[in-house]
This record gives C-alpha cells, structure tokens and sequence, in this order.
C-alpha cells in the first residue's frame, strides 16, 4: 500500500497503454502492508521514467521505519537526498547508490539493489556504519536473524562504546529470508573502542576495552 501526495504529475502513454513518460514529485509517502518488508514513512522525491527506464530522487527529514519481523522497536532516520536507477518491467530493479542515514544514534551509508525474483524481490545491501553510540543500540539490534540469548546478552552486557568500524550485507532472494536453509547471506559486524562490558550478575565490570559484535 502507497499513499501520499503527488504534483505537477506528467503521465505519457503509447497505443498498447505502456508508459512512454513519467514524472512527478511526491511528498508524506507511506509504503506499507508489503510482507516482510518495513514500513516506511515521511518519504518525499521526484521520479522521473522514460520507456520504463529513469531515477527516483528520495529524501526524508523524518523517516520513521517501523520493521517489527525485524527490529523490536519503531525509529526514525533522516535521510538527506538520495539518488536512485530505476529499471521497470517484468526485469524490474531499483539501484540506491551512497544513500546516506542518520539520527543521534547513529550514521550509515551505502548501496543497496532489490531486483524483480519470482516471489519476493532478491537484494544486495552493503552498508557501512560511519557512527555509532554502544549505549544506544538498543533498538537496532536485527533480532529478525540474532537469537534471543544474544540480543538479551548484548542490551544488558554491552554498556558503552564508541564505534570505529562497522557493516552490514544482506544478499540473496528474500523468499529464503532469513536465510536460514544457508541460501543467501546475512552479515553484521561492529567494533567498538573504550568500551565497558559486563559479563555476568557479580563480576567485575570491564571498562576502556576494545569489543567486536
């Protein structure tokens, strides 16, 4: 489900009813309702296609991404304008190129592919991860392919930390999401400095240690 606002809306057609041109600027868009997939809103951009083929410009001062299959809790990122490759048609596909995201907690930036698969799409996200606070992370932990112990093992353990490296990558066709028969990859790395971590009720807390999850 799409829903939102569109202007100066410019829609040219061929005899057999296909698209010849398109373009238009929308603002407030909502995507939902679309499987597994987040739900995305604040969404504003401008499209524009021409014999199905064109880019997509995309920008949110606020977008709230609500992914409960994924994450245990709703956030909001910015995300400052982004350009994207579009490609319709039965071969459809959607190329983001250095999209960058950010809030308080943290700053990522990266290229991500979804391409037409029988079935749900197929993706290649690779995504760096510029910033981030340890003591913040308690709502982007993937707990959609992390197990349980661990995600409760890192919010309670994990205390603090700055980043200085980090990075995700999904590839594969998201029928087989998470990947759990080994078909597709999932990957998610972050390595903090001057970190403080306790392992256990009762023992001494670790402090200005290095710490990789």
């Amino acid at each position: 489900t799409v829903s939102g606002n569109l202007s100066a809306f410019d829609l040219v057609l061929a005899a057999d009813w296909s698209s010849r041109w398109l373009s238009g600027e929308f603002r407030d868009v909502t995507v939902s309702d679309w499987q597994r997939w987040p739900t995305l809103a604040g969404l504003n951009g401008q499209i524009q296609l021409q014999v199905g083929q064109g880019n997509l410009r995309l920008s949110a001062p606020v977008l709230q991404v609500d992914w409960p299959e994924m994450f245990a809790y709703p956030f909001q990122l910015s995300l400052p304008e982004c350009q994207a490759e579009l490609q319709l048609g039965s071969q459809w596909q959607i190329v983001l190129q250095s999209c960058h995201l950010f809030n308080d907690d943290l700053s990522a930036q990266g290229d991500v592919l979804i391409a037409a698969s029988p079935g749900r799409p197929a993706v290649d996200i690779n995504v760096e991860v510029l910033r981030l606070d340890a003591a913040s992370l308690n709502p982007y932990w993937p707990e959609g392919v992390m197990p349980a112990t661990v995600t409760d093992w890192l919010r309670t353990n994990l205390l603090a930390g700055q980043l200085s490296g980090g990075r995700l990558q999904v590839h594969g066709d998201m029928d087989d999401w998470p990947f759990s028969n080994g078909v597709g990859r999932f990957e998610a790395w972050a390595a903090f400095e001057n970190g403080s971590l306790s392992f256990a009720p009762g023992w001494p807390e670790l402090k200005q240690v290095d710490i990789t999850a």
